[in-house]
């Protein structure tokens, strides 16, 4: 699913370069480098909507669905690495909300087939970003 209704990896890396961020201390600083890259993904996603979908010609539903997916990936990692964190729950919970309130002609099942592949991702030993 990746890739066909969010911002892949490659273009989110693309995205994180372009747009240059100034250091920002509203989101935690972590010793793992893969939970810092996938900060950096939300970080993006939630500052920067205008300049993305501007540089990218990407539709609003594409750009939130990438927030579901991205914060959703960050909260497993998390979760792997240093065990639940209902902050981050609520962060991906609110990514749902967001597009229940600003995308008219949603495709849940799109996002419940991208829902699964988060969740079999959960049941996998270790998570590469």
């Amino acid at each position: 699913m990746e890739g066909s209704t969010v911002f892949s990896r490659k273009e989110m890396d693309r995205l994180i370069e372009a747009l240059a961020m100034p250091p920002s201390n509203g989101y935690v600083t972590y010793p793992e480098e893969a939970l810092n890259r996938l900060c950096a993904y939300c970080r993006a996603l939630d500052e920067y909507e205008e300049q993305i979908l501007q540089l990218t010609g990407a539709k609003l539903r594409m750009l939130l669905v990438s927030k579901y997916y991205w914060r959703s990936r960050l909260e497993t990692l998390h979760e792997r690495l240093h065990g639940s964190d209902g902050s981050l729950s609520q962060y991906t919970y609110k990514a749902v909300e967001e597009l229940d309130q600003r995308v008219e002609d949603m495709d849940w099942a799109a996002l419940e087939r991208l829902d699964q592949e988060i969740k079999e991702d959960r049941q996998k030993a270790g998570e590469t970003v």
